[in-house]
């Protein structure tokens, strides 16, 4: 179909199915309200297209100070996309299938979990009316039900934010490397996910403006899997909640790196240990070192300095000797995180 900027259907150069349901900017149509093509129904608002305005206050108003709060696409259709109905932003690189199914099954999850509450919420009430019992929204069930879908529903706007912003910069790049730093960091301090982005990408040999891989295999990082096997391999509502809860600060680390490098925090580095991590029985290709208070196993090319400078025949199966270097992070605990560079593999 070909549309107007704000997308009403151009009847001469356009066909319909029933089979599907999509139309403009790829969002849902909704043409039982205002008629073929007037009316679009995204996740937070609704469309007109006729007036270019949606129906309803924007979510972010108080981000946008300067503009209507039923403004759509920031005036300016031709520059600007808004699929979510959250905010218009310039249209860019998208994402791939796999990853567009993974942010439509966890707003699908989300949107459940709030239906399922406020349901739990409204029998709630009503079970206290008809015993005429004094409601207290701020105690008891109550008190937890709206906790729930106020959490809930941050998490909505939040998993919303980051697909319409990767979408328009960045695309499958950014949420790669986001879910990276998740994988590695996602428990960890803010500035060990930014420097678990830097030293990731210096292992790539990153070009800026260029494109970020998977890793491949356990060797390059273990226990990782694509953002849409790790949430469908999450059983319990506690597990997904958790994910929820960390993936924002994991993107705006990924984020920092990708959109604004600066100097590099690891100096270099390609390679990481997170000490707190590590085994804690014997195993092949590991040796028993205490850092810190920790006593652990760290793999046999994560050596300190001191060893490294002390046994260079030994060295060199692991890594350069001449460049090798184990890396304390300012700003990172090294019970979170060491780094290192000059290692061989």
């Amino acid at each position: 179909n070909d549309y107007t900027p704000f997308g009403v259907t151009i009847k001469e150069r356009s066909w319909n199915t029933n089979n599907y349901r999509f139309g403009f900017n790829g969002v849902e149509s909704d043409s039982e309200i205002n008629g073929e093509g007037n009316s679009y129904s995204t996740e937070y608002r609704i469309l007109d297209t006729r007036l270019g305005k949606w129906l309803s206050l924007d979510p972010l108003t108080a981000k946008y100070p300067n503009q209507s709060a039923y403004a759509a696409f920031n005036n300016n259709p031709i520059y600007f996309a808004d699929p979510t109905g959250l905010e218009g932003d310039p249209i860019g690189p998208g994402l791939s299938p796999e990853n567009k199914k993974f942010f439509t099954s966890v707003k699908t999850y989300l949107n459940n979990q709030i239906e399922f509450y406020e349901n739990k919420l409204l029998k709630l009430e009503i079970s206290y009316k008809e015993k005429n019992w004094a409601i207290d929204k701020t105690t008891g069930n109550f008190k937890a039900y709206n906790k729930r879908i106020a959490v809930l529903k941050s998490y909505k706007i939040n998993i919303g934010i980051i697909e319409k912003e990767v979408s328009v910069a960045g695309g499958d790049n950014l949420l790669t490397l986001t879910n990276i730093v998740h994988n590695e960091a996602g428990s960890f301090s803010y500035s060990s996910k930014v420097a678990v982005a830097y030293a990731y990408l210096n292992r790539i040999e990153y070009v800026e403006g260029g494109g970020i891989r998977e890793p491949i295999g356990e060797a390059e990082i273990s226990h990782y899997s694509k953002l849409s096997e790790r949430w469908n391999g999450f059983t319990t509502n506690s597990e997904k909640l958790t994910f929820l809860g960390a993936i924002g600060d994991s993107y705006i680390a990924a984020d920092e790196r990708y959109s604004n490098p600066g100097i590099d925090p690891t100096g270099g580095a390609t390679h990481w240990v997170s000490p707190r991590g590590l085994p804690n029985v014997a195993k092949a290709g590991y040796y028993q070192r205490t850092y810190s208070d920790i006593t652990t196993y760290f793999p046999n090319w994560a050596r300190s300095n001191q060893w490294a400078e002390n046994n260079p025949d030994k060295a060199r199966a692991w890594f350069d000797i001449e460049s090798y270097q184990e890396i304390e992070v300012d700003g990172v605990s090294g019970k979170e995180f060491l780094f290192y560079k000059g290692v061989k593999y």
